[in-house]
């Protein structure tokens, strides 16, 4: 009661200080407005008329951002009842670096009325449900009561019941630091404190118990679990994990990627196989010649090496013998069927070649199209050569 009254009569003290500030200060838009939301809250504040005091130092506030207004707010909001509010504000008042020290100290013995006064009653209700759904295992519900229960009492102890609701809905790790914060913050409760000791270290050997069996059955595989490498395939035993979801992947040279997720409870052997596909890469093959073609480019061969020596022996044969001798006769028709060979030779070695890659482009080796015709006709002075089908 004390400090509530101490308020009251800071308020006044503040008030009129606040408005010598803005009157002193006054210039822009945003600070004029201020001092003339200020103004009207004061009058209606002298008036009694608190929703309208409320309004206006809560606007004044907005605007001119001065910390000195949330003790006049948090006043008002008193006066009619609306102690969260006041709370609020004179949670805000104390942290502010230009709180004088006197005010300081009556904001703190207020706010410690209001956690006493509006905050336990409000944490002890919401205690009390929590058991009552803690007893009836609904834990999840026990475990949202209790946090808000702590949230605003802000009683170690009932950071030793939140565990509990943690433990009984299977998490390990977020029950193991709710004992840890409980014995950070408990000074008492030596009974309480003995007890989450034991339970943390049964949680930490159950945490360590925690794997995953990796199975797969490309030996050698490169193995990662979220990311980090541990170990390759096979593996002599399970590979240890936090509790929670995890990822893993294996790699192998000429294999794509195998992933597979798996969550682990604390305590547990969980079990993952991974499955390996390899990479296939389709290469086309080259047709290859044909029967035709590598007979067309040994008939043509042949002719060009028969058409040679028949050449070298008309040469042979007529050297030094006289024009219109037997023997410049027959070396003259020996040239001309060397001609000829060497003639078709290379046009039936061509057309080979021109089958050759017909048939590729075609894609077949054996089913090509038809070859073209190759024909030689004799003249007087040698030989004439036509190549006649489709390209």
């Amino acid at each position: 009661m004390n400090s509530s009254i101490a308020l009251g009569l800071a308020v006044l003290l503040l008030a009129t200080s606040v408005c010598g500030v803005v009157r002193a200060q006054a210039g822009e838009s945003s600070e004029d407005e201020a001092r003339a939301l200020f103004e009207k809250g004061q009058a209606a504040f002298e008036a009694n008329d608190y929703e309208t005091a409320l309004d206006a130092w809560t606007a004044a506030y907005e605007r001119s951002g001065r910390p000195e207004l949330l003790f006049n707010i948090a006043q008002v909001a008193r006066l009619l009842g609306r102690y969260l509010e006041e709370k609020q504000a004179l949670e805000r008042f104390v942290v502010a670096r230009s709180t004088p020290a006197s005010a300081r100290r009556a904001a703190r013995a207020r706010l410690a009325e209001l956690r006493q006064n509006v905050d336990e009653p409000e944490a002890r209700a919401l205690f009390e449900r929590g058991q009552f759904a803690y007893h009836d295992g609904d834990y999840e519900a026990a475990l949202e009561l209790w946090t808000r229960a702590y949230e605003l009492s802000g009683r170690p102890a009932i950071l030793y019941n939140i565990a509990q609701a943690h433990g009984r809905l299977g998490q390990f790790v977020e029950e193991k630091e709710a004992l840890e914060h409980f014995l950070e913050e408990s000074n008492g409760h030596e009974a309480y404190r003995v007890g989450a000791e034991r339970r943390i270290e049964a949680i930490e050997a159950r945490i360590a118990r925690t794997a995953v069996v990796i199975e797969g059955a490309l030996a050698g595989a490169e193995v990662y679990v979220d990311g980090t490498y541990v170990g390759t395939l096979p593996f002599d035993g399970p590979v240890h994990v936090a509790p929670g979801r995890h990822r893993v992947t294996a790699r192998h040279e000429g294999y794509v990627d195998a992933n597979a997720s798996v969550s682990v409870n604390a305590g547990e052997v969980a079990r993952v196989e991974l499955d390996f596909e390899e990479i296939v890469v389709v290469v086309e093959n080259e047709p290859k010649a044909s029967t035709m073609a590598w007979a067309l480019w040994g008939s043509g061969g042949g002719l060009v090496v028969g058409g040679a020596v028949l050449g070298g022996l008309a040469f042979g044969k007529g050297r030094g013998a006289e024009r219109g001798s037997p023997d410049a006769v027959q070396s003259r028709k020996m040239g001309i069927g060397a001609d000829v060979m060497i003639g078709v030779g290379v046009a039936t070695a061509a057309t080979g070649l021109v089958v050759h890659f017909l048939q590729k482009k075609s894609g077949r080796a054996e089913d090509a199209p038809t070859a073209p015709l190759v024909s030689v006709s004799p003249t007087r002075d040698g030989a004439v050569l036509s190549i006649t089908g489709g390209f």
